[in-house]
Formats: C-alpha cells, sequence, structure tokens
C-alpha cells in the first residue's frame, strides 16, 4: 500500500458504478484486515499447473510477433536466459541509484544555462532527496487530477458527485477545484524548476575543462529538446 501511494498522489476519486471490482487500494486495504499469515512462497512458475505449456508458449509468441516484421535470426531463450538478459538490459537503461527516482517519470523544463551559481551547490542528497522525488508525483498527481476535472465539467461525463481530498463535491464545484489546483500546480512546478536548477549548477561545479562545461551544456540542450518533443 505504501508503494502504491509512493507513486499515486491523485486526490481525486469518482465512484466507477459499471466496475466489476472495488478499487485496488479498498481490496489492499481489506486483505490487510484479514491478517490472514501466508506460509513459504512458491516460486515455481504457474505454467507448471498446465500439460502442454511450452506448446501454448510457442503459439502464444507466434501470435503476438505476428505483425512484427523480423529478419533476424529468431533466438529461443531459457527461462534463466532471459531473466538474465532482463536484468542486464534494465540496469543497463536505469538511471544511476544517484537519483533516486527524480528522472524516472520527470523531465526538467527548459531554463538558462547560466554559468555562476548564487550559493553554493547543494548535495545530491538534498537535491535528489525523497522530498523532492515526492515532489515529482504530486505534480504529476496534479495533472493527473486537472485532466479529470475537466472532463466532469463535460455532460458526456454523466458524474454529478465526486470526491477530493477527502470532501465530497458537485459539478459544479469544478471551476473553483481546477482554479486552485492550477495555483498549487504552478508553485510546485516553481519549485522543481529551481531545484532543477540547482542540480545543473552542482554538476557543472564537478567540471574540470571548458570541454568538460561545453559538453554538459550540449547534453542539457538534448534534454530540453527532448521534453518539448512529448
Amino acid at each position: 500500500m505504501a508503494e502504491i501511494n509512493r507513486y499515486n498522489k491523485s486526490r481525486l476519486e469518482v465512484e466507477d458504478q459499471w466496475a466489476s471490482h472495488p478499487p485496488l487500494t479498498q481490496r489492499l486495504h481489506r486483505i490487510e484486515q484479514m491478517a490472514v499469515t501466508t506460509r513459504e512462497r512458491d516460486q515455481r512458475p504457474v505454467s507448471l499447473l498446465l500439460r502442454h505449456a511450452e506448446r501454448y508458449k510457442k503459439e502464444l509468441t507466434d501470435l503476438l510477433f505476428a505483425p512484427v516484421p523480423y529478419q533476424g535470426e529468431v533466438i529461443t531463450q531459457s527461462s534463466a536466459d532471459f531473466s538474465a538478459a532482463l536484468e542486464e538490459d534494465f540496469g543497463n537503461f536505469s538511471f544511476s541509484p544517484l537519483y533516486n527516482g527524480y528522472y524516472d517519470d520527470y523531465l526538467p523544463q527548459p531554463f538558462a544555462l547560466e554559468k555562476s551559481a548564487k550559493s553554493k551547490p547543494a548535495s545530491p542528497e538534498v537535491l535528489f532527496s525523497d522530498e523532492m522525488e515526492n515532489l515529482v508525483y504530486e505534480v504529476i498527481g496534479l495533472e493527473n487530477d486537472m485532466e479529470g476535472l475537466q472532463y466532469i465539467v463535460s455532460k458526456d461525463a454523466g458524474v454529478k458527485t465526486f470526491n477530493y481530498d477527502g470532501k465530497k463535491y458537485k459539478q459544479k464545484d469544478c471551476a473553483l477545484l481546477l482554479v486552485q489546483c492550477r495555483k498549487e500546480l504552478l508553485r510546485k512546478k516553481a519549485i522543481l524548476k529551481e531545484n532543477d536548477i540547482a542540480i545543473y549548477h552542482y554538476f557543472h561545479s564537478l567540471t574540470m575543462t571548458d570541454m568538460d562545461k561545453q559538453r554538459l551544456d550540449i547534453r542539457y540542450e538534448d534534454l530540453f529538446k527532448a521534453a518539448q518533443e512529448l
């Protein structure tokens, strides 16, 4: 539950009358209330329960990749080899633990690459703290909430009442909530931008030569272009 709440910062709750199951948070809360003691986990693959597992795997693989044009040689990997390759790719394409998940779902907003910092650069522990990572997901949550509120405003949504931040509202309240969310979003984005500028100055302070400084600026310019193209 804590892991889910760490990334899901949405405060908007709309009851889905067509849902076949309660929300995930309610189901997890109910399981915790049951206080069920579990035995040692069985780590064997569930495919052992099937008689013709290998045949089903091949048929499913052929079905999934049928539309994919592939010219190279097809290689069949064992489960162990696949797991090892997956872990290697994950390690190669993951950010350093130094960043504490800060960039996992976030690209910095463009800013002027000024060479001189107003004060001594902060440490990575401060720049990539849990507080800053949490702020990233609060911004994402606000953006998602605003999209949800804008949808509720439309008559197509058919939503008359909803909960926001634990309080019940009517459809007519969306306009005021959107104004409040926009103000909060701008304030938190400004804090993130200040932190991003501080991060730039921290890495700039580590460069030893003019060539290193130039390379850093080029990397940041490429990052800003990527953010604008999304």
